[in-house]
């Protein structure tokens, strides 16, 4: 039943509206309510105007018999017959109100609908046709109730519409239908106006920000650029000082004294670790240049690989990673590589000399996403750093106390929001750190849009 509804509704609605409009038209929203009044009118009809058409015709109102008949004839041509424009479909889907209308009103006076269907036929008429057929309408309606005059002042035709009312009582009735489809056709094209303006203010909001955003995307990737080739170009003069200071301090250290020695180290040691910073940033303007290929990715055989590596680090080797059987993902494989390395890293190197660091990775699936967590036992992070530890060149410890360049969260999150998820921390001074990240499912497309992603 329900596929038979949704062939119905797909005719009905490819014949009176146009698909490709731009919905912030009120014209498309005429359109809209038109092809949903035929869309519901036709079963409604079929329910109610089929049995009032078998009480006319053993009544042998045979007017009424017909002209319903037609209308629901008329329904069904708009509905689906082809090749005809769509105001052309709304003049008939009015004429045949209108008929029907008229056939009530003249066969049952007040003990039919008529009145109200040409009210309730005043207002539609206003919703889905232009401004001036509300006009016309209300001229309409005054030359109707004058003829129906006329029939009631020459009794012409006997029907019940003459012998219930008099001239006068008709007047009054009449009046009201015509003040009321006058005040609809002169109040309800107000709102439209102000409604088109309305469309009209958001189209040229909505061009702004959408230059704006390609600028902004434009500027994002001069400033990758510019921050991968500078952060290149630095490295080697970098590596020439580190060189050439360490191959001073041999050749010479006989010869220099403890101070200077210790400026040599100095040297030395800013110069490694200013190396580390630039590594760091071209592995951050990476994620947005290059790390985009979305595959399938085992996190156990990344998890693994993590765990290989960290054994050659003698400042991480006595730590704890534990983790069951973890899921089979969509992601770039190198950028979940870092965004774990770089929580298990920091889950591992911040923590009291007199613990042995122990991080636990656990997951849980939703229908459009994965969660995963990292949990360690260090030393927590208060919680007015919590938001701000994902900023770039954030450190919340000297050089001195724990090694880093303040860029690894910054990774992280780029890496995350890249992927469609969220990154962020629970923690606790003296309590440990738990980050939770998510990473959205169903990545279909073969690279990762980067448009939106943070910039340097």
């Amino acid at each position: 039943m329900s596929k038979i509804w949704e062939r119905y509704r797909a005719a009905v609605f490819r014949n009176c509206t146009h698909p490709d409009s731009d919905k912030d038209t009120i014209a498309y929203w005429k359109n809209y309510l038109f092809a949903s009044a035929v869309l519901y009118l036709i079963p409604l009809s079929i329910i109610a105007v089929v049995p009032g058409m078998y009480m006319a015709y053993i009544s042998e109102l045979y007017l009424l018999f017909f002209v319903d008949f037609a209308a629901i004839g008329s329904f069904f041509a708009i509905a689906f017959l082809p090749g005809i424009s769509i105001q052309i479909r709304k003049l008939i889907f009015c004429l045949a109100i209108y008929g029907v209308s008229l056939a009530l009103l003249y066969t049952l006076g007040s003990f039919g609908p008529g009145l109200l269907y040409l009210l309730a036929l005043s207002i539609f008429v206003v919703l889905i046709l232009d401004e001036l057929y509300g006009i016309i309408n209300v001229y309409l309606n005054i030359v109707i109730c004058a003829l129906f005059g006329i029939l009631i002042e020459f009794n012409v035709g006997g029907s019940a519409f003459t012998i219930e009312y008099s001239v006068l009582q008709w007047f009054g009735v009449s009046v009201n239908l015509i003040f009321l489809s006058a005040v609809s056709a002169f109040l309800i094209p107000k709102l439209f106006n102000g409604l088109e303006t309305a469309f009209l203010m958001r189209r040229e909001v909505d061009n702004e920000l959408q230059d704006s955003l390609k600028l902004l995307e434009i500027k994002n990737r001069e400033l990758e650029d510019f921050a991968y080739t500078a952060s290149h170009d630095l490295k080697e003069p970098l590596r020439m000082v580190r060189s050439f200071s360490e191959l001073l301090k041999k050749r010479q250290e006989k010869n220099l004294d403890e101070k200077s020695l210790e400026y040599i180290h100095f040297i030395v040691d800013g110069a490694k670790r200013m190396n580390q910073l630039i590594e760091d940033l071209l592995e951050f303007s990476r994620v947005g240049r290059m790390y985009k290929d979305v595959q399938k990715v085992n996190i156990n055989d990344i998890l693994q690989d993590i765990k290989t590596q960290l054994q050659q680090n003698p400042l991480l080797i006595q730590g704890e990673i534990i983790y069951t059987e973890m899921p089979v993902i969509e992601a770039v494989p190198l950028s979940i590589k870092i965004l774990f390395q770089n929580l298990i890293s920091n889950g591992l190197k911040f923590h009291p000399k007199e613990k042995i660091p122990r991080v636990e990775l656990i997951y849980d699936e939703h229908p459009d996403k994965w969660v995963f967590s990292v949990k360690d036992n260090g030393i927590g992070i208060d919680k007015i750093y919590h938001e701000s530890i994902f900023q770039l060149f954030n450190r919340l410890h000297t050089s001195e106390e724990y090694s880093g360049t303040g860029l690894g969260l910054a990774i992280c999150k780029k890496i995350v929001e890249q992927h469609g998820g969220e990154i962020w921390v629970e923690s606790e001074p003296g309590k440990g750190s738990t980050f939770h990240f998510t990473i959205s499912k169903g990545l279909s497309e073969n690279k990762i849009d980067i448009s939106d992603s943070g910039s340097i």
